[in-house]
Formats: C-alpha cells, sequence, structure tokens
C-alpha cells in the first residue's frame, strides 16, 4: 500500500482519512488471499472488518502473536506509537475472534515463535 500510494501509512490516515486506507487493506488482503505458501503479517486494523477475517481464513491459518503492552512499548517506542494499551484493549476481542491459535511471544526469540508456530501447525521445521 505504501509502494502503490507513494506515501506513509500515518501520510494516508492523514492526507485521505483512515477509511481509504482500510478499504485499500481490504483491496489487498483479497489480492493475497489468492496466494499460496505465504506468510502475511497483517497491520493492527485488518481483523477489525470482518470481511477482511474471512478472505483470510479462505486460504490460510490466522496467527495471533500476543505480548503485555510494555513489551510493545519496548519494541515500538522509537517510533510514533499510539496509546497502545487502549488500542491493544479494544481491538483485542476481534483478534482473539479471528485467531485460529494465539502465541505469546513475552521473552522470546523469533525462533521460539516459529517453532511455536510450526509446531502447532505441525509442520516439520528439518
Amino acid at each position: 500500500i505504501v509502494q502503490e500510494q507513494g506515501m506513509s501509512i500515518p501520510e494516508i490516515f492523514e492526507k485521505k482519512g483512515e477509511e481509504y486506507f482500510r478499504n485499500l487493506e481490504t483491496e489487498l488482503v483479497r489480492k493475497i488471499s489468492a496466494m499460496d505458501n505465504i506468510v502475511v503479517s497483517c497491520g493492527g486494523g485488518t481483523v477489525m472488518r470482518q470481511c477482511n477475517v474471512d478472505e483470510m481464513k479462505k486460504n490460510g491459518t490466522i496467527v495471533l502473536l500476543t505480548a503485555e503492552p510494555e513489551t510493545v512499548y519496548e519494541r515500538v517506542k522509537g517510533s510514533h506509537n499510539r496509546y497502545i494499551k487502549e488500542l491493544m484493549a479494544a481491538r483485542r476481542p476481534k483478534y482473539e475472534a479471528a485467531a485460529d491459535f494465539v502465541i505469546k511471544t513475552d521473552n522470546r526469540t523469533a525462533e521460539e515463535i516459529c517453532l511455536e508456530i510450526n509446531k502447532r501447525l505441525k509442520i516439520d521445521d528439518n
């Protein structure tokens, strides 16, 4: 979306509005959901639209990676972040409803998280 629009997500929000961005996001989810053997890291608001969740579930598994607000803050504190606790609390019910399974990421390496996902998906990591 950033490449296609030639501006950052905050710029898209500022200049064209969130609804415009969310419509672009939904179009992209539809395109991606037809692809095979890919991993997609969605933005935090993607699952707030049920049509996006439905599209993703057609051809994939939704994994919810969780972390405590303090962990999220540590990860994003150098960026222009938004009210983390409130945003996480507001989105949590939709995230959990969309997820096929949940993996806590606090104090875990990327490798440990990937191994857990592989185990849950029954993928041989060799």
